[in-house]
């Protein structure tokens, strides 16, 4: 299942690749469509690392949750959002990306990845 809406936030996203990862940042789930499967791994490695730095710099009462975050080169933006009990899903894209409508897909495939994880079902903002 997980796989499945990866490859439909790869397919809406118009995204080279998603990655779903575990609290440690490992990869759980990978699709991928024009990129090198390896290297999406390894940059999913990387935002698993940055992720969990965040959200222990963001603990504190007064940043509040993290909810997502961007980082942005040349040729890539990588899109991160938290899921539940340090799961999260990344997106990588080719630029210029389509911002809102990449962060609407990834709010879309958050939402069913944690229903599926959970078997709740949940709002996601």
């Amino acid at each position: 299942m997980f796989q499945e809406i990866l490859r439909d936030l790869v397919e809406s996203s118009g995204a080279e690749g998603a990655l779903f990862l575990d609290e440690s940042g490992e990869m759980i789930e990978l699709s991928c469509d024009g990129m090198n499967p390896h290297d999406v791994r390894l940059l999913g490695a990387y935002m698993g690392i940055y992720l969990r730095q965040l959200q222990r710099f963001l603990d504190e009462p007064t940043y509040g949750e993290l909810q997502d975050f961007l980082v942005e080169s040349r040729r890539r933006f990588l899109f991160c959002r938290p899921l539940v009990d340090g799961y999260s899903v990344v997106l990588v894209q080719s630029a210029p990306a389509l911002r809102n409508r990449t962060r609407h897909a990834l709010r879309v495939a958050a939402q069913r990845l944690i229903e599926e994880m959970t078997g709740e079902a949940v709002q996601v903002d």
